[in-house]
């Protein structure tokens, strides 16, 4: 004799099988998908990883690359930095400048720090201090994506600035007056940074 709950018994193990089923292929899905955009997003060059969300099918495109760079020299057991004072309003900064077409970061930085100090005989360089970007706004006269790297190149004892226009005069302080004397936060973060590789070397 056949049980009459057989076929309700039936139904349901179907629809328990479907559900399960379909959720598996859900959080498979999501799982995969999320895995693809993080592999998506590490595999971008650094200065496309910016915070907020990348729309689908589109990546931020970098509108113009700059360059910092902070110039010490040793004195004994000494680390003094080179600040440069800014024609335009007189506040402090270390070199920077940006890229130009077909440049490397590297091959910038060298050509802004001869622009603006002279240098030309580097005794060590630094790269990897630091790297930040940040968006410009619609009618900035360089809108978009702005991407900087921090260098450090140390001088000899004996150099001495030849200052561009830009400048009006210098100073060599200590790492942690730097810090004091620089304006934006993103050059004390630079410095900041320069003094942990001094004092650690790390980065």
């Amino acid at each position: 004799m056949l049980n009459a709950q057989a076929p309700l018994l039936f139904i349901e193990s179907a629809c328990l099988w479907w559900t399960t089923s379909l959720f598996f292929v859900i959080v498979f899905d999501t799982k995969g998908f999320n895995a693809s955009i993080a592999q998506m997003v590490e595999h971008l060059p650094f200065k496309q990883r910016v915070a907020g969300s990348i729309p689908a099918g589109r990546t931020m495109e970098i509108s113009y690359k700059k360059v910092q760079v902070i110039i010490f020299r040793r004195i004994g057991n000494r680390v003094e930095i080179l600040l440069l004072q800014r024609a335009s309003d007189e506040t402090w900064q270390p070199v920077t400048g940006g890229v130009e077409e077909g440049e490397s970061y590297l091959n910038g930085a060298t050509r802004e720090t001869i622009e603006e100090t002279g240098l030309t005989l580097f005794v060590k360089i630094v790269e990897g201090i630091y790297s930040f970007s940040f968006k410009n706004p619609e009618g900035h006269r360089r809108a978009g994506l702005v991407t900087e790297e921090v260098f450090a190149f140390e001088a000899p004892i004996s150099f001495k600035p030849t200052l561009s226009q830009e400048h009006i005069n210098f100073m060599w302080v200590s790492p942690e007056e730097a810090v004091k004397k620089l304006k934006f936060e993103n050059q004390k973060m630079a410095m900041n940074k320069f003094i942990l590789i001094l004092k650690f070397g790390v980065k």
